[in-house]
């Protein structure tokens, strides 16, 4: 199951002896309680494997919107019949195409649907194709066929997993672990069509997953160590350098920046616990002085300022002269004003 973006929601091994649409409520429910959360409107398309009352049901019951092709039958025809008669006159060189709808229930049904027809006259071709859609949404008809066709797209996507990620090749013995192999495989494609839709550049947006592998994961690269980088060596003959840069910046684009209150808080927290020290060093450096305990050369003048700063703390001029004069002391990396405020009130 796939949504717009190609991204694969939800996948399910089932045996080769059931039907295509075994199993589709344990398919259809978990997506739809996750997208519930960020989507306010779902839109659902499914082939003629999806034509189901019980699958009508379950859409209409939970708002909604789709478009599911519905096998034909005599009755369906005999209601557009005036469109499948051949047109008068000379076969057109473009294709002819014609929409009704109209409203139908089978017998299966509880109640009646509305129906969109499509008929195309193809040149060169003796027969019309026609299609029908059973759906619930209020568009023109044309306007429903063009949704439709839109689900054209998620065979294309089927057929990259087929011949890039190769999930169809589930070679285990037990099903269970087939089973676990398919979501692996499913995992990767996501990955890849991630990369491919999120962190390319323009000139690489229309690479199908298998040019994506084989041009830029599948390579060759000389890996060259050095004490503070490593280099990776690669040769230029699918993605240039200045590709390559770009990819990276794409992808470096993609983290989310910190949280601006976490970020700000853990600055804080840094810088006081650096005031912390710097005060509790300063302490002791001032409880030496005052026991007159040997001191070291490199600290000595630091503790004469500190001394003068406590003798002097009531000249203002002193301690401004001395505050611009300190720039090897403890003091460097607070504020002078808290540390003069915190050493007046251990002197008192």
């Amino acid at each position: 199951m796939f949504n717009q973006f190609g991204d694969v929601e939800r996948r399910a091994l089932r045996a080769g002896n059931v039907h295509s649409a075994d199993g589709w409520r344990a398919v259809l429910e978990p997506v739809i309680a996750r997208c519930r959360a960020s989507v306010k409107r779902l839109y659902f398309r499914g082939d003629a494997a999806f034509a189901n009352p019980e699958i009508y049901e379950f859409l209409e019951a939970e708002g909604i919107g789709y478009t599911i092709r519905l096998p034909a039958n005599r009755i369906l025809q005999e209601r557009i019949g005036d469109l499948l008669k051949r047109p008068v006159g000379r076969p057109p060189h473009e294709v002819r195409r014609y929409f009704a709808s109209f409203t139908y229930r089978a017998q299966s049904w509880s109640k009646s649907r509305r129906v969109v027809a499509k008929v195309g006259w193809h040149p060169g071709e003796l027969y019309p194709r026609v299609g029908f859609i059973v759906t619930n949404l209020a568009r023109p008809a044309e306007q429903v066929v063009a949704f439709y066709n839109q689900r054209g797209t998620a065979e294309q996507w089927i057929k990259e997993g087929k011949n890039a990620i190769k999930w169809t090749r589930l070679s285990c013995r037990s099903f269970a672990t087939n089973a676990v192999c398919l979501q692996l495989h499913a995992l990767a494609y996501n990955l890849g069509n991630f990369m491919r839709t999120l962190a390319m550049p323009k000139a690489a947006q229309s690479w199908s997953l298998t040019s994506l592998r084989e041009k830029l994961i599948k390579i060759g690269a000389k890996v060259v160590s050095h004490g503070r980088y490593v280099t990776f060596q690669m040769a230029e003959v699918a993605v240039s350098r200045l590709m390559f840069r770009d990819i990276l910046m794409l992808i470096a684009r993609l983290r989310a920046p910190p949280a601006p209150g976490v970020r700000g808080a853990r600055i804080e927290c840094d810088k006081q616990r650096r005031q912390g020290c710097a005060i509790t060093k300063a302490k002791e450096q001032v409880l030496c002085a005052r026991r007159r305990e040997p001191i070291d050369s490199a600290a000595r003048g630091t503790h004469r300022w500190l001394g003068l700063f406590a003798m002097d703390a009531q000249k203002p001029d002193n301690g401004a002269r001395l505050s611009r004069a300190s720039g090897k002391n403890v003091f460097q990396s607070v504020n002078c004003l808290t540390l003069l405020e915190r050493f007046l009130i251990d002197a008192a």
